[in-house]
């Protein structure tokens, strides 16, 4: 009897098994038959609400696959015609700012060549005018007189005396300065040879035109007369 309740406990545990195992699977077929009926219920009414719209404002299935397209279509072509006016408006501002920039350039250039002109005319004016003082007060002091630009200054008389002096003191170094080259030349013509020969035959045709002129006496008026009168053209050359 025990041996025969041990054999018959497994089998009593395989059927409740089989037995759960088998309302387990009748479960999972009716819920997913459930579901798959739940399903095709909104998927009617869905269908039958898009009909009822379709018949109220009267578009069918093709028309609204056509607008749906179309819609996609125009959206397409705002967007190019958006990025097209956008590059039309960045390359318009790009071209403005550089007219601006180049009129403004060539606005701050003029002004630049105005203020260096006038600048310039300035400084020239001023020179123009220290150089004017400048001649005026050298030729005040040396000659007391007209200057470059003729100015007299008819207040002021002219110092003969001392344009006198000047003009001696000039002419007596000028006369000195002569008289020095001269006789410097002397000295040299007694250290070459070849002057003093030169020398020589001068002073002897000069002897041999006075002894063809006439009598001693005669000469030596003739040569008085003749140094005299080169003594007064060197003199009349150097005043």
């Amino acid at each position: 009897m025990a041996s025969q309740r041990r054999a018959l406990l497994p089998m009593k545990i395989r059927f409740s098994l089989k037995d759960t195992l088998a309302a387990v699977r009748n479960a999972a077929q009716a819920a997913a038959r459930i579901q798959s009926a739940f399903r095709a219920h909104s998927f009617r009414r869905r269908q039958d609400r898009e009909a009822s719209i379709l018949d109220e404002y009267g578009i069918s299935a093709g028309d609204i696959q056509g607008l749906s397209a179309m819609s996609k279509l125009a959206f397409r072509n705002t967007q190019d015609t958006n990025s097209a006016a956008l590059s039309i408006q960045k390359k318009y501002r790009g071209w403005k700012g550089r007219k601006d920039f180049l009129e403004l350039r060539q606005k701050v250039v003029k002004i630049q060549a105005h203020v260096r002109g006038y600048r310039v005319r300035k400084n020239y004016k001023v020179i123009c005018w220290a150089v004017g003082i400048l001649d005026k007060v050298v030729l005040r002091w040396r000659r007391k007189g007209i200057g470059l630009r003729g100015f007299r200054n008819e207040t002021e008389s002219i110092d003969e005396r001392e344009d006198d002096d000047i003009l001696k003191m000039f002419r007596k170094q000028k006369v000195d300065g002569t008289i020095d080259e001269a006789f410097s030349r002397v000295l040299s013509m007694v250290d070459s040879p070849d002057a003093r020969q030169q020398y020589h035959r001068m002073l002897q045709r000069y002897r041999q035109a006075k002894a063809e002129l006439g009598t001693s006496e005669a000469a030596a008026s003739t040569s008085l007369a003749d140094a005299n009168e080169m003594g007064n053209d060197d003199l009349y050359r150097f005043q």
